[in-house]
């Protein structure tokens, strides 16, 4: 428990491990934890657990949720049913620019990556390492995808965004 029982919401696997040893784990025993944690969901991981057993370390770079909860939250920050959910669309950002691109999302599930930061960073108090975290896992699970061009059929907005995601609505 000393090794996730932390303040942090993401850490690196490097600090994981570095962390354990501290508190007196072997090697051998934090893989086993990770593991262990991971299938109990108390960390996601997202990766195939047995990488944790080979020979080949994770990279210092790959990032362990230590709070799932704190994942699904800010998740369910962006992906509603606005019908459903009338009180945080109310909460959306609405001044200047963000009006418009409020309308393109709720009209036609496309968010953009500018509103998306904003969301989340004024509303939900992520870091932006948080949201940089966020932004790939949620591609990498396609739970939103990278469009490249609006469609046709969206009306034109006046504003300068050029990274669009299609989401759930």
């Amino acid at each position: 428990e000393k090794i996730i029982q932390q303040d942090e919401n993401i850490t690196s696997i490097d600090k994981m491990m570095t962390r354990g040893k501290l508190n007196g784990f072997k090697e051998d025993s934090l893989k086993d934890l990770a593991i262990f944690f991971s299938d109990a969901g108390a960390i996601l991981n997202f990766r195939d657990r047995f990488e944790l057993l080979g020979e080949d370390r994770l990279a210092e770079k790959d990032n362990v949720v230590m709070k799932p909860q704190w994942l699904l939250k800010k998740i369910a920050a962006f992906i509603f049913d606005g019908k459903v959910h009338k009180k945080k669309c109310k909460a959306l950002p609405k001044e200047g620019q963000y009006r418009k691109l409020k309308m393109l999302y709720r009209n036609y599930g496309i968010l953009s990556k500018k509103f998306l930061v904003k969301l989340l960073k004024t509303y939900e108090n992520c870091t932006k390492e948080e949201i940089a975290f966020i932004l790939t896992i949620a591609t990498e699970m396609l739970i939103m995808a990278f469009l490249p061009k609006l469609p046709a059929k969206v009306p034109k907005i006046d504003v300068k965004e050029v990274d669009f995601y299609i989401v759930p609505s």
